[in-house]
C-alpha cells in the first residue's frame, strides 16, 4: 500500500472528527502563542526594574517593539499582571485541547474494532483456516491502539512541536540572531541523534508486534490441544515452551523501553547545552552592554521550549 492511499484512509477516519480536530488544534494554538509572548512581558518587567533601580529609561525588547508595545505604556506591575494572564491563559486552554483530540481518537479506535469485527463476521470458515488467531488478536488490540495513538497524541505532539519550535526560534532572532545561531548550535546533532531513535524504536516496536502474535497463537494453540498435551503428560514441556516464548518477548520489549528511555536524556543533554551557551555568551553580551537584563531573561525562559513539546502529555 502505498503512501497516499495511507494517507487517504487516515483521511477518512478523522474526517467525521474533523470539527474536534479543528478546535483542539485551535487551543493548542493560544496555549503556545501564549507560552511564547509571555517570557517577553517578564523581560519587559525586568528591564522596567532595572530602570527604576538605576534611573535609566527602560527599554522594550526588540520582539515587542517589532508590535508596537512600549515599554513607557507599562509598570512594573502591569508587566507581570500580563505575564500570569497569558500563563493563565495557556493553563486554562491546555485541558480542552488535550480533550478535543484525545476524545476523537479514542472514537476512531472504536470505529476500527468495530470494522474488523464486522470484517472478520463476513469471513468464511477457510479465512479462519488460513489465518493465525494470533495476528487477528494482535491486529484487534495492540495495532489499533497504536492507530489510536497516532491519530491522538501523535497528532497533538507533532503539532505542537512544528508550531512551538518555530515559534521560539523566530522569537528567539527576534531578540538577539547572534545568540540565537549560538544557541541552535546543537540543533543540527539532536535531529542526526532523534533520527537514529526514531528508527531504532521503529523497528523495535514492529519486532514487538510480530513477536506478540507469535505468542498469542503459541497460546491458542495450547488451549485448543489441552486434552492432547495432558494425554501425553506434556504440561511441563509446554510451560517451558511458553516460558521461551514469554522471555523472548520480555527481552523485545526490554530492547525498545532502552531505545526510547534514550530519548529523553538525549533531549535534555542538548538542551542544557543551549542553556550553558546561552549563559555564556548572553552573560558576556550583557556585561558589555549590548543587551539587556530582560531580554537576557527572557532567552532563558524560552530556551526551555526547544526541548520539545510541552503538552503535557
Amino acid at each position: 500500500m502505498n503512501l497516499t492511499t495511507q494517507l487517504k484512509r487516515v483521511a477518512e477516519l478523522i474526517r467525521p472528527e474533523a470539527k474536534r480536530y479543528a478546535l483542539g488544534i485551535g487551543a493548542l494554538s493560544i496555549v503556545n502563542v501564549s507560552d511564547v509572548i509571555a517570557p517577553l512581558f517578564m523581560a519587559l518587567a525586568v528591564d522596567l526594574t532595572e530602570a527604576a533601580l538605576t534611573g535609566g529609561t527602560p527599554s522594550t525588547p526588540r520582539a515587542l517593539a517589532i508590535f508596537g508595545v512600549d515599554a513607557s505604556g507599562f509598570t512594573i506591575g502591569t508587566a507581570i499582571v500580563v505575564f500570569l494572564c497569558l500563563q493563565f491563559a495557556a493553563s486554562l486552554f491546555r485541558y480542552p485541547m488535550l480533550m478535543l483530540v484525545a476524545v476523537p481518537s479514542h472514537q476512531i479506535g472504536q470505529t476500527l474494532r468495530n470494522r474488523i469485527t464486522n470484517h472478520l463476521l463476513r469471513q468464511s470458515q477457510s479465512y479462519f483456516d488460513r489465518s493465525k488467531s494470533g495476528d487477528l488478536m494482535s491486529t484487534a488490540t495492540a495495532d489499533v491502539n497504536a492507530v489510536r495513538m497516532m491519530l491522538g497524541p501523535g497528532v497533538l505532539i507533532a503539532a505542537d512541536t512544528f508550531m512551538l519550535v518555530s515559534l521560539v526560534l523566530t522569537t528567539l532572532f527576534l531578540l538577539s540572531w547572534e545568540l540565537a545561531l549560538i544557541a541552535a548550535i546543537p540543533v543540527p546533532i539532536i535531529y542526526f541523534v532523534t533520527n537514529k531513535l526514531s528508527h531504532a524504536e521503529f523497528k523495535g516496536f514492529q519486532a514487538v508486534q510480530d513477536d506478540l502474535a507469535n505468542m498469542t497463537e503459541r497460546v491458542r494453540e495450547s488451549y485448543a490441544g489441552i486434552r492432547i498435551i495432558q494425554g501425553y503428560a506434556e504440561e511441563a514441556y509446554d510451560r517451558g515452551r511458553f516460558f521461551s516464548f514469554s522471555k523472548r518477548h520480555f527481552r523485545k520489549n526490554l530492547r525498545l523501553a532502552r531505545v526510547r528511555a534514550a530519548f529523553d536524556p538525549t533531549l535534555d543533554f542538548f538542551l542544557g547545552l543551549s542553556t550553558v551557551l546561552v549563559l555564556t555568551f548572553g552573560g558576556y553580551q550583557v556585561v558589555e552592554g549590548t543587551m539587556t537584563i530582560g531580554t537576557f531573561v527572557g532567552f532563558l525562559f524560552l530556551i526551555r521550549y526547544l526541548s520539545g513539546p510541552m503538552i503535557g502529555l
